[in-house]
């Protein structure tokens, strides 16, 4: 649910529109393309067996998340909720996924939040985009 209201905040912020994230303190963030591609590398790897493996990449505070989209388009106005972290843990241990892929598909958060407003910008020219989602 939390990645959905990120994602969210960057269509807002593309869209030129006020956001609230509704939590704050550390969360977990990977950009689909990194997860699309862990996948693809798993499906490919000579593991056999099962393996439950976690999803790091990025661990950041929602105030300094808030603060790269400002620097990213400095009219957005996200804003987030104080006092009001997540139930759960955000630093987690992925150290099953890379003894599995080796190395993780890792794209800078800086880098996935400008090519993930590029997308949106571009969505939203198209009319590709119902910005009203953003009141739900």
């Amino acid at each position: 649910m939390f990645r959905l209201i990120i994602a969210k905040a960057i269509l807002a912020a593309a869209a030129v529109r006020s956001f609230n994230i509704r939590f704050d303190g550390p969360v977990a963030m990977q950009y689909a393309d990194d997860v699309a591609r862990m996948f693809i590398g798993t499906a490919r790897a000579e593991f056999t067996g099962a393996a439950a493996c976690n999803l790091r990449n990025d661990m950041i505070e929602v105030a300094d998340f808030v603060k790269m989209i400002q620097e990213a388009v400095p009219n957005a106005h996200i804003t987030y909720t104080h006092d009001s972290a997540l139930p759960f843990p955000a630093d987690l241990d992925d150290s099953g996924l890379r003894q599995i892929l080796g190395d993780i598909p890792h794209t800078r958060l800086r880098v996935a939040i400008q090519q993930t407003l590029g997308q949106f910008q571009t969505l939203l020219a198209e009319g590709r985009v119902d910005l009203s989602q953003l009141d739900k």
